[in-house]
């Protein structure tokens, strides 16, 4: 790679909030120009070339076979023959782990017919990675093969773009382009680490705010340039690329690690900072009003109840792994398990006897979490205050404690309703269960996290919640003692049996 462009002050800064500098000559990554530097250059580098672009958009995956060479290849396997251009490659979904490509020893541009040219059969294993280089040069002439893609110099570090689009790198403060399915090769001191900066965009829309991200590459690997999208808040998009090392510097292929992706059944999401209710939320998945939030796990913890997530999404984050909430692709059976039992588990009390280890998302943006009930449990876990339902319902944010609240009055008992739910939600509550007439209606309106206290009359008590998401709605009742007080953390749940049904829950 010898042609670069400036790189300005503005992306010299790690910290920089957006992208200041303008490309404003073309990037060449393998030409060299002999001679005069006015001298005009006859040949457009393949690399160059928007129509070849134009032809490598699909994302590289499973067998990659990589044209190392300047001339294009052309080659045979279970049934149909590929041309390759110039230094670009192409990704096969073989049928069976095993087949045989039949290579042209010769440019693609000659005929079988020519002398010295012929097909010669290579054995490929499925989801390699593999090369085709000059075999042997004859005058002007090449013999081709085709090999394992090995391992770079020891003081270089090679990069191949595998998102299917023009992307732009900052090596050594300089601007570099990397054409699609294409191998850029980048000079390091031995031993050294090169620290390369990625771009990582927040999409919202037609607009995009960007900004450079470092990712250190070690010398003698040969990485992967793979894009990531992750749903953000306010229907926004966050786009990053990322490098992955695929062949390290004895020439051994990098596994890539287990991992499984996974859909929401719910809106939205919590990521903790550690697999249990006890740990803060530290992020949060949303899907749109037409798609699921999707995430993708890589480890399970010991109990298997959670799921740890990619560093895009949060480091060291955990989700819950209750299927009610979260169904993941095959993948997931192969997730290894990190990690010890949490040092102290969380119970979870519910007023039906029910209890789960399911988390849905239906903390709100600012809420504070109710007192624990006064259990032996909770009396012994006073920095972990345990929410009084089987759902999802901490805060994220810490507010001024309040005073305790005054006691239940004889012949009374009290309802604390929470909306655990991330939509507004509608309590009703029939003037026959209380003694207050401060509101005949008997509804109450709630957003997310919002909470009101009501005195009832003991014993059996029933009650109504809607919303106009989805238009849901559910029944339920509850049984509360003299003097009792009782929090309902309220939200609804998709019916296991029924994917378009969703139940109340408290």
């Amino acid at each position: 790679m010898t042609a670069t462009a400036p790189l300005t002050q503005t992306l010299l800064n790690p910290a920089a909030a957006a992208i200041a500098a303008e490309i404003t000559g073309t990037l060449s990554l393998t030409e060299t120009v002999d001679g005069l530097a006015n001298e005009a250059v006859d040949e457009l580098n393949p690399l160059d070339d928007p129509a070849l672009d134009a032809l490598y958009t699909d994302i590289l995956s499973g067998t990659i076979i990589a044209n190392r060479t300047s001339v294009p290849v052309r080659f045979f396997v279970e049934g149909r023959t590929y041309e390759v251009a110039p230094l670009r490659a192409i990704g096969l979904e073989l049928l069976r782990n095993t087949a045989v490509l039949n290579l042209f020893n010769c440019d693609a541009a000659k005929s079988d017919a020519d002398v010295g040219c012929f097909w010669d059969p290579y054995l490929l294993t499925r989801d390699n990675f593999y090369e085709v280089v000059i075999g042997q040069q004859l005058g002007q002439d090449v013999l081709l093969s085709l090999r394992s893609a090995g391992a770079p110099p020891t003081h270089q570090i090679w990069i191949q773009n595998r998102t299917g689009e023009r992307q732009t790198v900052i090596v050594n403060n300089e601007l570099h382009e990397i054409a699609p399915a294409a191998v850029s090769e980048f000079s390091v001191q031995p031993d050294g680490t090169l620290l390369i900066q990625l771009r990582t965009c927040i999409r919202a829309g037609e607009r995009a705010v960007c900004e450079w991200t470092p990712q250190g590459a070690e010398t003698g690997f040969y990485y992967g340039l793979y894009r990531t999208e992750t749903p953000g808040p306010n229907n926004t998009l966050i786009e990053a690329l990322t490098l992955q090392a695929i062949i390290g510097p004895s020439g051994e292929t990098i596994q890539t690690p287990p991992q499984a992706f996974c859909r929401l059944r719910v809106p939205t999401l919590n990521v903790r900072s550690g697999p249990g209710l006890e740990f803060p939320i530290i992020a949060k998945i949303r899907g749109t009003e037409t798609e699921p939030g999707s995430v993708v796990v890589v480890a399970f913890d010991a109990t298997k109840t959670w799921m740890q997530v990619t560093e895009r999404v949060a480091r060291d984050g955990w989700v819950t792994a209750n299927p009610e909430f979260i169904l993941c692709d095959e993948g997931v059976a192969n997730l290894p398990v990190v990690g010890q039992l949490a040092a102290a588990a969380t119970p979870v009390i519910t007023t039906n006897g029910a209890s789960t280890a399911a988390e849905i998302s239906s903390t709100p943006p600012a809420a504070t979490a109710p007192p624990a009930p006064a259990t032996d449990t909770a009396a012994t876990q006073p920095s972990a205050p345990v929410p009084p339902s089987a759902t999802e319902a901490i805060p994220e944010e810490q507010t001024t404690p309040t005073p305790e609240p005054a006691a239940v009055p004889d012949g009374l008992a009290r309802i604390i309703v929470n909306n655990g739910f991330d939509q507004k939600i509608r309590f009703t509550l029939d003037q026959q269960y209380r003694p207050e007439r401060d509101n005949l209606s008997g509804e109450w309106d709630l957003e997310p996290g919002d909470s009101v206290t009501i005195l009832v009359y003991p014993g059996t008590i029933a009650f109504s919640v809607s919303t106009a998401w989805r238009g849901l709605s559910g029944n339920a009742e509850l049984v509360l003692a003299e003097k009792e007080e009782r929090a309902l953390w309220l939200y609804f749940v998709p019916d296991p049996l029924e994917p378009d049904r969703w139940n109340l829950q408290y």
